[in-house]
Formats: C-alpha cells, sequence, structure tokens
C-alpha cells in the first residue's frame, strides 16, 4: 500500500502542477531560440552529438521531461488498472481511463497533421488542445487525490 500511495501522490503532485503551469516540454520548446531549435533538429536527424553545449543540455532536458511524462502516464495506467481490478464497480477509474484513450487519440491525430520535426510539431499544437490537456490535469488531479485519501484512510 505504501508504493500505491506513493505513486498516486506524485501523479497528484505532478498532475498539479502541470495543470498550474503548462506542460513542462511544451514551455521548453517555446523558449527556446528559433537556431537553437534547429541545432537540435539537425542532431536529431544526423544522430550525431551537437557541439554546442546548450543545444545538447536542451536536447538533454527536453528528453528527460518528455520521458518523465511518459512514465508518470504509464504509473497512472497501472495505478488505474489496480482500481479497475480491485473495485470493478468503481466509476472513476474507468473515467479516468476515458479521458486518457481520449487524451491520446487526440494527441495522435494532432501528431498526423503535424511536420515531421518533433519540435516543430510542438510548437504547431492549436490552443485548445493544450486547454483540454490542462483540463485533463486537472481531473487527474482531482480524481488522484480522491484516491490517495481513500487508500490512506482519510475518507470516512
Amino acid at each position: 500500500m505504501l508504493l500505491l500511495s506513493i505513486s498516486i501522490w506524485v501523479i497528484v503532485v505532478y498532475s498539479t502542477k502541470v495543470f498550474a503551469m503548462g506542460n513542462p516540454a511544451y514551455l521548453l520548446v517555446k523558449e527556446v531560440p528559433v537556431y537553437m531549435l534547429n541545432q537540435a533538429k539537425d542532431c536529431l536527424e544526423s544522430e550525431i552529438m551537437p557541439d554546442d553545449e546548450m543545444v545538447y543540455l536542451f536536447i538533454k532536458k527536453f528528453f528527460r521531461l518528455t520521458a518523465l511524462a511518459c512514465l508518470l502516464f504509464i504509473i497512472e495506467f497501472v495505478v488505474i488498472l489496480y482500481f479497475i481490478y480491485e473495485q470493478p464497480n468503481f466509476v472513476i477509474p474507468w473515467l479516468i481511463l476515458i479521458k486518457n484513450v481520449f487524451m491520446l487519440f487526440v494527441g495522435f491525430k494532432l501528431r498526423q497533421n503535424s511536420s515531421e520535426n518533433i519540435f516543430e510539431a510542438i510548437q504547431q499544437i492549436p490552443q485548445w488542445a493544450m486547454l483540454w490537456e490542462r483540463i485533463s490535469y486537472l481531473i487527474s488531479a482531482i480524481c488522484f487525490l480522491f484516491f490517495f485519501l481513500q487508500v490512506n484512510n482519510l475518507l470516512k
């Protein structure tokens, strides 16, 4: 139960942060100068380490943020499956699962219509999609806070 509780709490904190501040990888790409994005794109295409340390640090940070988001998404999915298995009639995990599948569908559809360059694709994400992402993280934060309180017997 301790691992479950810690996992849920990490999801609550991360989801709240993304809801309040926005997607960190998206914000990173938005604030980096265009020349740096072009150098990073060239490095990724050629699979050669960049000469510029700033470009290297940008790529490193971008992929760390992306890996963290993926890891937390997997943890969220595992926790949802745990609750679905333990309490199949409990509606909230099913709603979160549907929300996540919907968000994955939106992401794949947006990716199909975007540039091959990952950085350009991120810059092309429409504002409505970013708003939906933030709302999605708010829903996750609220639901997982409820799970946290339930797992730790803090709800009556």
